[in-house]
């Protein structure tokens, strides 16, 4: 076997896994994009939480004599509060 065809097949070889490599690019390139969706999703999704926090504080303070309303008003608060939860698991494990 002469340089000559040691260099082609060399050369070959390399080529191809240039190729796969930019194949592996392309696909981390797309599930950094998809990441960067869900990050932007869940910050939208934790604003509205904290404007819900925000307005049954609100709510709480108005209606603090009405008992009935003072249980549901818990209630939803520990919906958020597992939501909210939820949330800053999947952020950590993004």
């Amino acid at each position: 076997m002469d340089l000559d065809k040691l260099a082609i097949i060399m050369k070959e070889g390399f080529d191809s896994v240039d190729e796969r490599f930019d194949g592996v690019d392309n696909r981390l390139d797309a599930i950094d994009n998809r990441l960067d969706k869900i990050e932007s999703e869940l910050q939208q999704i934790h604003r509205e939480l904290s404007l819900i926090n925000k307005r049954l504080d609100s709510l709480e303070e108005r209606t603090e004599s009405m008992k009935g309303y003072a249980k549901e008003i818990d209630e939803l608060r520990t919906w958020v509060q597992k939501l909210e939860d939820q949330i800053n698991k999947q952020k950590q494990a993004a």
